[in-house]
């Protein structure tokens, strides 16, 4: 599964972009983009935004890969666990396809701790 790192990190490499420049090039440190890379840690808005413009790619590509939840999806998730189906589908109609996308990497990330954990429980 890709990561938002490692698309990162595909991406730098294809554009031909060594660590240090691309560094420079987005105003972070290189051992920064090496734990980004490695997904240690998630750059904040800012700093996808100047990396997605380094790496010559919509916004949107990257943020489809941030597995972050932003606070205004949260209601999608409690509407979910509600069982209030008709609103959560009004709620996310008016999501754009990498919010969706956003979404679901979230909701699948979710489920699979979970049952990680009901095995382990039951084991």
């Amino acid at each position: 599964m890709e990561t938002l790192g490692s698309r990162i990190k595909n991406l730098r490499l294809e554009h031909g972009h060594t660590l240090r420049g691309f560094a420079r090039d987005v105003g972070v440190a290189p051992a920064f983009v090496v734990d980004i890379e490695a997904g240690r840690r998630l750059p904040g808005r800012e700093t996808l935004t100047r990396m997605a413009a380094a790496l010559k790619v919509p916004l949107s590509d990257l943020q489809a890969l941030d597995p972050r939840l932003p606070c205004e999806y949260a209601e999608a998730f409690r509407l979910g666990l509600s069982g209030d189906w008709d609103v959560l589908l009004g709620h996310v109609a008016g999501m754009e396809d990498w919010q969706l996308e956003q979404i679901g990497s979230a909701a699948k990330t979710l489920i699979a701790a979970a049952y990680h954990e009901l095995g382990r429980r039951n084991s």
